[in-house]
């Protein structure tokens, strides 16, 4: 499987406030690289997309083409608070582009608020609440992560 693991940008919730989101976000995105290596191991195809890279891409659109440029089969997205709409537009525009791309959201965020983001973002098909390895690896592998071994 084509898997790219994305890291959005993101922004200031909060009008009219300094928006410094880019600058505390700026980091390697050591958990999706610690995912790509399991994926990878696995016999998976998985590319990184840093959206605050020294390479990135300015807007939602122009990232959406690079990641669609990449034919990936599952898109993973690591999102803090201030990246998580960001996360959501990216992926919003890649099932315009292509409904079958499969997208799954991790992070702090995902971890902290749960379920109740399928609720109201519906272009999330899933949601990886902690570590991702396992669950991304038995998404990628067309397992159910939801099952339960017998």
């Amino acid at each position: 499987m084509r898997i790219v693991l994305v890291h959005p940008a993101g922004s200031n919730w909060m009008p009219g406030k300094k928006d410094a989101a880019a600058t505390a976000n700026r980091m390697a995105p050591l958990g999706l690289l610690s995912i790509a290596a399991w994926l990878e191991r696995e016999g998976h195809e998985v590319f990184v997309h840093d959206c605050l890279g020294p390479n990135a891409a300015p807007g939602t659109g122009a990232n959406v083409k690079k990641i669609l440029a990449l034919g990936p089969d599952l898109v993973g997205f690591s999102a803090t608070t201030s990246g998580f709409l960001d996360g959501y537009d990216l992926a919003a525009g890649l099932k315009a582009a292509d409904p079958g791309i499969q997208t799954v959201f991790g992070g702090v965020h995902i971890s902290a608020m749960g379920g109740v983001l399928l609720e109201h973002y519906e272009k999330i098909d899933f949601l990886c609440r902690g570590e991702g390895e396992v669950t991304l690896a038995e998404l990628a592998a067309g397992e159910d992560p939801l099952d339960e071994p017998v």
